[in-house]
Formats: C-alpha cells, sequence, structure tokens
C-alpha cells in the first residue's frame, strides 16, 4: 500500500515519475522492516544519490521522453528535479505517522534538510500552535502591576515555558529544532521572556528570579545576534545580583514574643512583609523619645523609644524600638 502511496506522491503531473518502478525495493525495504533505522538510512542515502547525479537525470529524461513522447519536455523535468525532495518528504512524513517513530524524519533531515507540504501542516502547524499560544500568555503577563510577583504568576509562567519546551522536544527527537521557522518561533519564547525578566528585574527588584528566567530565555533562543543580547544582559543582572548581596544590610528588631528584621537593599527597604521601593517612598520620619525612671524618687535609669518610618502611596513601613541607656549605644 505505501509503495502504491509512494508511486502516486512522486507521479505528480500526468506519469511524471515512472522512474519510481526501478527504486521501489527502498519502499518495500522501509513498510516491511519499519524498526530498521540501518535500511531507513540506506534508503535515503540512495534517494540522495540519485536527486544529486546528474547522469540519473539525463538517462531519465531520455526514458522518460521515449515512454511518454506527448507530454514530455524540459520544463516537467525541471520542475520534477526542483520539487522531488519535498515529494520525498512527503513520503517519510507518512511513514513517521504511519509507524509513529521520529527516525523518519530526523533522519530525512539529516540527508535532506527540506520539507514537503505534510510535514509543514501534520507536524510543524500543530507544534507552532501550541508554542504560539503559550508565548501569547507569556506576552499579556504584566507581573509588576500590581507591585508583587507572587506564586500564581511563578506557576503560570512555570507551566507556559513548560509548554514551549515540550514542542521544542518534540522538534528536537524530528530533527527540526533548527529549522529556520522554529528558530523564529524560539526567539519568540525567548523575547517574551525576556520582557517578563525586565519586568522583575527594573520594577520589582526580583534579582535572581530574573537571572534564572534570563538563562532560560538564552537557552530557548533560536538566533546567535538573540544570545548574545540576552547574554550581555544575563552578565549585567549577575553584577546585580552580587553587588546587592555585598550592599545589602539587615537589622534584627527585638520584640517581647518574637523579633523582626528590616532588609535595606539598594533598591528597596523590607519589613514584615512589606516593601517598599526608595523610588516610590513619599516620605521618611524619624524620632525618638527618652523616658526618665525613678523608685521613691530616686532616679533608676532612662529608656528610650526610637520611631522610624518610610511612607509610599501604598504602604508603610513603621518599626519602633525601645532601648535602655547601655542598650542605646550599642551596635
Amino acid at each position: 500500500m505505501l509503495f502504491e502511496l509512494g508511486r502516486m506522491r512522486l507521479r505528480v503531473k500526468a506519469r511524471k515519475l515512472s522512474f519510481i518502478k526501478r527504486i521501489s525495493l527502498f519502499f518495500i525495504v522501509l513498510c516491511s522492516r519499519p524498526d530498521n533505522k540501518e535500511y531507513l538510512r540506506n534508503s535515503l542515502e540512495a534517494w540522495k544519490e540519485l536527486v544529486d547525479s546528474d547522469k540519473f537525470w539525463a538517462s531519465f529524461s531520455k526514458v522518460y521522453k521515449l515512454h511518454d513522447e506527448q507530454t514530455a519536455s524540459e520544463d516537467i523535468i525541471s520542475d520534477l528535479k526542483k520539487h522531488v525532495v519535498e515529494y520525498l518528504s512527503d513520503i517519510y512524513t507518512e511513514l513517521h505517522h504511519l509507524h509513529k517513530h521520529s527516525d523518519y524524519l530526523s533522519e530525512f533531515q539529516k540527508v535532506f534538510s527540506a520539507k514537503g507540504e505534510k510535514i509543514e501542516k501534520s507536524v510543524l502547524g500543530p507544534a507552532y500552535q501550541a508554542i504560539s499560544h503559550a508565548v501569547e500568555g507569556l506576552e499579556k503577563m504584566e507581573v509588576s502591576k500590581d507591585d508583587n510577583f507572587d506564586k500564581d504568576e511563578s506557576e503560570k509562567i512555570k507551566g507556559l515555558v513548560a509548554t514551549v519546551q515540550q514542542e521544542l522536544n518534540k522538534l528536537i527527537d524530528l530533527g527540526l529544532y533548527d529549522d529556520s521557522q522554529t528558530k523564529i518561533m524560539r526567539d519568540r519564547a525567548a523575547n517574551a521572556l525576556r520582557t517578563i525578566v525586565l519586568d522583575l528585574h527594573n520594577n520589582l527588584s526580583e534579582l535572581q528570579k530574573s537571572e534564572g528566567l534570563l538563562d532560560v530565555a538564552i537557552k530557548l533562543a533560536g538566533t546567535e545576534s538573540l544570545k548574545n543580547k540576552l547574554r550581555g544582559e544575563l552578565e549585567q543582572i549577575q553584577k546585580n545580583v552580587k553587588d546587592d548581596a555585598e550592599n545589602a544590610v539587615a537589622i534584627e528588631i527585638p520584640g517581647t514574643f518574637r523579633s523582626a528584621t528590616v532588609v535595606f537593599k539598594n533598591t528597596y527597604v523590607e519589613y514584615n512583609k512589606k516593601r517598599i521601593f526608595f523610588k516610590d517612598a513619599t516620605s521618611y520620619s524619624f524620632d525618638s523619645t527618652a523616658t526618665s525612671h525613678s523608685l521613691y524618687g530616686i532616679p533608676t535609669g532612662t529608656s528610650y523609644v526610637y520611631n522610624w518610618s518610610v511612607i509610599s502611596e501604598k504602604e508603610t513601613i513603621s518599626v519602633s524600638l525601645t532601648a535602655s541607656k547601655d542598650e542605646r549605644k550599642t551596635g
């Protein structure tokens, strides 16, 4: 059946490919031994030798004209020679679907690096559609809109990236990962992640998350120009991560039941699950009071209360610390 199918696909335009009779053995081998990779490679090598052979085409032209003088023409032969690899691609794509084995396409790509109509519609089309849908989801995300990068947003990004990677893994198995169209889709996915990275880095100071996502974007990118651009940005983010860690200051605030910590970073202050960026702060305040204590008129000491606050339009961070005379001198 597949032999006949091959004959029909290659017999484009009225009996154009009567030469299929001479090489049908390769398809018989493929059909009878679907899991034999050696036979698959042998068939492809034989086709490659025929397609690239000027002697073959000259001989085929003579035989074709001898048996079909009415429709024979150099234009038909030329058209066949131009498209024969695409027709072969369709046949090996059908074999791939029939036997559900990626070797039929991956090995074909190694030999010919060409695509027919069937591979475009039945393999690349569905993969690109799934990738495009996931990328659109990434492109629509506005992670800094609520001034917070939460768990739901993180999981959504992971899920969408996983979908892209899953489809690309299929194309890797089929030898289509470095196809020009695939590289375009890979660049689009990488740029979508880059937009999220810049949002996280510039607006939320999520430096480590930015670093991790940008590393993923580099791996997804299809062209060297985009890879190099992203690598340069990753180096800058890594420098920022290092500087942020070196310049961070954490101050523990003791309390009656538990202590809390005020963390000062290069771009924000964080306390009690609240974060205010210095660029968003509308006011700062600091005051202190001293209270003297006595017992039966005898001075027993002095306590100090320090109040410090940072205020933005959306948040207020207030810190209050009580210390004795001795404690206020420490640190």
